[in-house]
Order: C-alpha cells, then structure tokens, then sequence
C-alpha cells in the first residue's frame, strides 16, 4: 500500500493498493476516508463516490469495491457495519483511466463513526481518490480544492493493511 503522486487525478492525490498471493476473499489493503465526526441520521438518503484506476485488470481476480460503512449510534467500533457496498466485476473495470463509481442508499439507522472504503476483494493493483459522500440521491462534479488537502494526515496501519486519510476535504453538498 502506498500513498503519493504515481498516478494522479487533476492533480489529487491517489493511494495505490496491491494484494497478491491471496486464495481467500480478504477485504484487505482498504483504503479508507473517515467521517468519525459526523452522524448520519436514519432515512436520509446519501450518495457515496469515489474514482479507481487499473492498469492492467488482467491482474485481479475478484471484485474491486467501494463500501460505506459505520458504527450505529450507540455501539461501539467493533461493530461497524457495511451500510452500502458497490462491486465492480474483474471483466467490467475500466482499464487505463480514472473511473467514477457511486452508489445511492437510504441510511436504514443512524449512524456515527462511519466511513468510506476503497478496497480489492483479493489479489490485484488499483489506485483510489477522491472518496466522497454526499446527502442527497446524485453525484456531483465537486471536488476539494488542492489546497484543501494541506494539513490533511495520511496513517498507514501495516497490521491491517488500511489507509486511512483525515482532514478537511469533506463537505456535504446540501
């Protein structure tokens, strides 16, 4: 897992995620934007985004995935749940440009600590940015700024293979 400039996307940051040697479904090297300060309340609808990009498909072997997940009020973080999951196909990626997927869901309780996910299913290389959610059932073309990423932290957790980025580029469109 790395994060940095390799692949880029106008000009934002993207992580790389690369699994190889795996013959399970792991759910590892997810790369991860938190939204841990927010609660997202029961029956408001939302729509989560972000953009991949694959060099070569023909090295993954199962899905490549954009999840949201989070912890309903009043449990605690072990129990964080996936509340929206969008899979792509190994024979459905796109491969050589950057490539928007998206869900729109129904929060079906309220949440806290939740956050959205990047992730391969097994064994492949993709790059990930660009994570966003936004109220409401469509995805918009609004991206953070450049400059809206200084100050931002990157933590790499290598016992668990997760990225996780905070900062301040999150902003709901109302």
């Amino acid at each position: 897992l790395a994060a940095g400039n390799t692949v880029v996307f106008a000009p934002h940051p993207s992580a790389k995620t690369v699994q190889s040697g795996l013959t399970y479904n792991a759910y590892k090297a997810a790369i991860t934007r938190n939204l841990s300060q927010t609660t997202f309340e029961k029956d408001e609808v939302y729509t989560v985004s972000c953009y991949y990009y694959v060099e070569d498909k023909s090295t993954i072997d199962s899905d490549l995935a954009l999840e949201f997940k989070g912890t309903k009020l009043g449990e605690t973080q072990e129990q964080s749940n996936p509340i929206a999951v969008y899979t792509v196909k190994p024979s459905d990626i796109v491969e050589g440009s950057w490539t928007r997927i998206y869900k729109t869901f129904t929060m079906p309780y309220t949440y806290e600590k939740c956050c959205v996910r990047g992730h391969l299913i097994k064994n492949g290389t993709a790059w990930f940015t660009d994570f966003k959610l936004e109220k409401g059932n469509r995805v918009s073309d609004w991206c953070p700024a450049i400059e809206e990423y200084k100050g931002s932290s990157i933590h790499i957790q290598p016992s668990t293979n997760v990225f996780k980025y905070s900062g301040s580029a999150y902003s709901p469109s109302t």
